[in-house]
C-alpha cells in the first residue's frame, strides 16, 4: 500500500483505528507514517476532519490543528511532513465529499426531470378533454393579479439591493479585511484579537569629555496585539493565518507606543512620542478598527524607575 491509498482508506473509516496503525508500519513510500498519527490521534480538530462533511468546518479544523500541534513540534522533518499530511488528508477528504454531492445532485435531477415529464402529461390529458368538450373562456386578468406581476419582480429587486448594502457591511462590521505585501488578503474577527500592555527599559551608555562613562535610561510603555484569521492567496487558496515571530511562533506585534526619556535616572520622564502602528501591522490594524487599544491605559504620568 502507498502513502495516498493510505490516506482513502483513512478518509473511508473516519477514524485512527489499530488497523490504521498497523498499516501504518508497513507503507512504500511513507516511512515516518506512524510518528504522525501518534501526533495527530486523540485530537479534536483531527476528529473533525475525519468525521464532518461541512467544507467550511474542514477547512477551519485544519488551520486550528496546524497552528496549535503542528507549529509546536521541534523536530523540522516532523513539522513539515505532518503539514503535509494533514493538508493532504484535508484535500482528499474535500474531494470525497465533493463527489458525493455531486452523485446526489445528479440523481436529484433525474427525479425533477421525471416528475417535471409526468405533470407535463397531466396537463396535457387536461388541455384535450377541454377541447373535446368546446369548453374555452377568455379571461381577463384581474386588477389583484396585475399588481402581483408588477410588484413581484420590483420586490425581488429591491431585496437585491438591500442585500447588496447590507451584507457587505455586516460582514465589515464583523471582519476586517486588508492585502499584505504578497497580494495575499487576511481577514481578522473581532473575537480573533486580544491586546496587552507591556513595557520596555532602554539603556545608553556614553562616554564625555571627561573621561567617566555616564548612562542615560528611556522607557516604552506600549500596548501589543496578536491574531488569527484567514489568509486567501492570488490563486483564491485559503489556508490559517496569524502573528508569529520568526521562528513560527504565536506572538504579540507593537500596536502603541509611547516613550519618555529618563535621563541618568534623575529626569522627570516627560513624554518624547506617541506611536500608533509603528511597524504598519495588520493586526494593529484590525485591532483599532475594532475599537480594541486603548490608549489610556498608558498614562502621560511615568513613575521614575532608577535613582
Amino acid at each position: 500500500m502507498n502513502r495516498t491509498e493510505f490516506i482513502k482508506l483513512i478518509i473511508d473509516k473516519k477514524s485512527l483505528d489499530k488497523d490504521i496503525f498497523k498499516l501504518s508500519l508497513n507503507l512504500d513510500d511513507f516511512p515516518i507514517a506512524r510518528q504522525i498519527l501518534n501526533k495527530i490521534d486523540g485530537n479534536i480538530y483531527t476528529e473533525t476532519i475525519l468525521e464532518s462533511n461541512d467544507i467550511v468546518e474542514i477547512q477551519t479544523a485544519r488551520g486550528k490543528l496546524i497552528s496549535n500541534l503542528v507549529n509546536s513540534l521541534k523536530d523540522s522533518l516532523l513539522k513539515s511532513e505532518t503539514r503535509k499530511f494533514i493538508d493532504d488528508l484535508v484535500d482528499q477528504k474535500i474531494f470525497s465529499s465533493s463527489f458525493d454531492k455531486t452523485a446526489q445532485s445528479t440523481k436529484s435531477s433525474s427525479d425533477n426531470k421525471l416528475i417535471s415529464e409526468l405533470k407535463s402529461l397531466r396537463e396535457e390529458k387536461v388541455r384535450e378533454s377541454s377541447n373535446e368538450e368546446n369548453n374555452f373562456e377568455d379571461r381577463n386578468i384581474t386588477s389583484n393579479e396585475e399588481e402581483s406581476i408588477f410588484f413581484k419582480p420590483v420586490i425581488f429587486i429591491l431585496l437585491g439591493i438591500l442585500g447588496v448594502i447590507i451584507v457587505p457591511n455586516l460582514y465589515r462590521k464583523y471582519n476586517y479585511c486588508a492585502k499584505n505585501t504578497r497580494g495575499e488578503t487576511i481577514c481578522i474577527k473581532k473575537q480573533d484579537i486580544s491586546c496587552k500592555t507591556s513595557d520596555f527599559l532602554w539603556e545608553e551608555f556614553w562616554l564625555p569629555g571627561d573621561g567617566k562613562y555616564n548612562k542615560n535610561y528611556w522607557t516604552d510603555r506600549g500596548i501589543s496585539c496578536r491574531a488569527s484569521g484567514t489568509r486567501k492567496d492570488l490563486t483564491g487558496y485559503k489556508s490559517h493565518w496569524f502573528t508569529q515571530n520568526s521562528w513560527g511562533d504565536v506572538t504579540h506585534k507593537t500596536c502603541f507606543v509611547k516613550r519618555w526619556d529618563v535621563t541618568r535616572g534623575k529626569g522627570s520622564g516627560k513624554v518624547k512620542s506617541r506611536l500608533k502602528n509603528p511597524n504598519n501591522l495588520i493586526v494593529c490594524s484590525a485591532a483599532y478598527h475594532f475599537n480594541l487599544v486603548n490608549e489610556e491605559l498608558i498614562s502621560d504620568k511615568l513613575k521614575r524607575l532608577y535613582d
